[in-house]
């Protein structure tokens, strides 16, 4: 709120070396007034009785940017008189002869304040501070539902984490008992065979003790005949057990029961695996629209009952004024025509390839020139426009006249118009349809497909509400079409002049 020092004191009085309080504030001398000074001399001199003193309470109220506006220039020390739509500034009579001296349409400052506070600006403005809360409100609720199911898509990630570590431990404990069961089958059928080997020698063992028995006998107590042929015998028995012995080592039952283990390569490489998975955020499409109450009361087509049973043949156009552009040369091939918001009108001359602003009184503003078309033009914001150009749409700033962005098309763009709330272009490109542009991420997309007719004539494409209307000069029709391409309706009319 305002509390600069120079309205803490009474102006009249810091003039005269007195330092008071301030009780009033007078807008138009830019100086505040003490009790005395405003009963005694300011309400009943002639020049200054009529001014609107407010009190200190009321002036304090103000914002402080709106008290900081003075009423005198800055630069020349002189009281504002004029005003200069042009440049959308105050003028005082130096500033006239020296910043605005080739400005037309001058205006009166009393005139143009006269009906200030009444103007419909303000009503606008409430409108659109209106929008802007509702607009905040949901954001909000938009923004908190968005974290509502960001917080369930977060659970539900977690929970599949949990459901898949779960279904692989489950797996992984199957082909472990599965790998045990094969573990105990390998250890009973080496046990099986190394205990029979055992037993089987064992009594080889006892019998080798026989036969050195045997010999013992024999040689102690056997005749020489038995000496003889016993010894005979048990050689051959010996014999016998030898080639035992060598089958033993032929066969295999002598050598090592190594037990080995080969992992599945696919198990293995569960150990080199960095990460279960990967998480991300990604953008989606927008779940909220702003709404401005401006844009409805501008609507063509309302839900009003009476504005519905209006029809074409009803409205009556009435001339509201008349203006000469001169500059408009016989060769200016005029292709598309926009208002800009302070009033300047401008069109796409697609023969001189430049863009021509005219002021509202009919004089030339500025030309930008470009370097393909423009086939039709519209406006992105209050410092930019987009034209439609040979393979591509190009968005320009309306006082350097430099390209800030050049979006390419797959083919030549014809009509084009801005979407303000969905912040998309919308344009007709030839021989793909019309199709959407994305600002944010230049995303193209076909709404409606070309139908192949090369006998379409001139297409030209609108955008109002959630609906395009595209109207064809060949076939003097006019089709509605949804933002997502359905078709609403088609009005056909031979004497339609497109």
């Amino acid at each position: 709120m305002s509390d600069s020092s120079d309205s803490t004191f009474c102006g009249v009085c810091k003039v005269r070396h007195i330092t008071k309080a301030s009780a009033y504030w007078c807008p138009e001398c830019d100086e505040g007034l003490c009790t005395e000074c405003h009963d005694n001399h300011h309400s009943i001199s002639k020049a200054t009785r009529k001014h609107g003193v407010i009190s200190m309470k009321r002036y304090r109220k103000l914002p402080a940017s709106i008290a900081n506006i003075s009423n005198f220039c800055t630069e020349h020390d002189m009281k504002f008189e004029n005003y200069c739509p042009h440049h959308n500034k105050l003028c005082c009579p130096a500033c006239i002869s020296t910043i605005h001296q080739k400005c037309i349409g001058l205006q009166l400052l009393r005139d143009v304040l006269k009906n200030a506070k009444s103007s419909t600006l303000f009503d606008s403005i409430e409108i659109s501070i209106k929008d802007i809360k509702n607009n905040i409100d949901a954001i909000i609720k938009d923004r908190i539902d968005d974290l509502t199911r960001f917080l369930h898509q977060r659970e539900k990630c977690q929970n599949e984490v949990t459901q898949l570590r779960i279904t692989i431990n489950s797996h992984l404990d199957e082909l472990e008992q599965q790998i045990q069961t094969e573990l105990n089958a390998a250890e009973m059928k080496v046990n099986l065979k190394t205990n029979k080997l055992v037993a089987d020698l064992s009594q080889k063992t006892k019998y080798a003790d026989q036969l050195q028995d045997s010999i013992t006998s024999v040689k102690k107590y056997g005749s020489n005949l038995q000496a003889y042929m016993g010894s005979k015998l048990i050689e051959a028995n010996v014999e016998k057990e030898e080639t035992y012995l060598q089958t033993l080592l032929k066969d295999g039952s002598l050598q090592q029961n190594l037990l080995k283990s080969k992992i599945d390569d696919t198990i293995g490489k569960l150990s080199s695996i960095t990460t279960f998975g990967f998480i991300s955020i990604e953008l989606g499409s927008l779940s909220v629209i702003l709404k401005a109450e401006r844009e409805k009361q501008a609507q063509i087509f309302t839900k009003n009952p009476k504005s519905i049973q209006r029809t074409v043949k009803n409205i009556k156009l009435t001339c509201a004024s008349t203006t000469e552009m001169k500059y408009l040369f016989k060769e200016s091939d005029i292709r598309g025509a926009v208002v800009l918001s302070n009033g300047q009108i401008t069109f796409a001359d697609c023969s001189q390839r430049k863009i021509i602003i005219f002021n509202i009184d009919g004089t030339l503003a500025k030309t930008l020139s470009v370097t393909s078309g423009p086939f039709d033009i519209t406006i992105i914001s209050d410092k930019t426009v987009a034209i439609s150009a040979i393979r591509a749409v190009q968005i320009i700033e309306i006082d350097s006249g430099n390209i800030i962005e050049s979006i390419k098309t797959n083919g030549e763009c014809q009509s084009i118009d801005y979407h303000f709330a969905k912040r998309m272009i919308i344009c007709y490109v030839k021989t793909k349809g019309i199709q959407s542009i994305q600002l944010f991420d230049k995303t193209i997309s076909t709404i409606v497909k070309a139908r192949g007719d090369s006998k379409s004539g001139s297409i030209c494409i609108g955008v109002q509400g959630d609906n395009i209307y595209e109207s064809i000069s060949e076939k003097h029709t006019i089709t509605c079409y949804t933002l997502t391409g359905e078709k609403q309706w088609v009005f056909s009319n031979c004497s339609l002049i497109l």
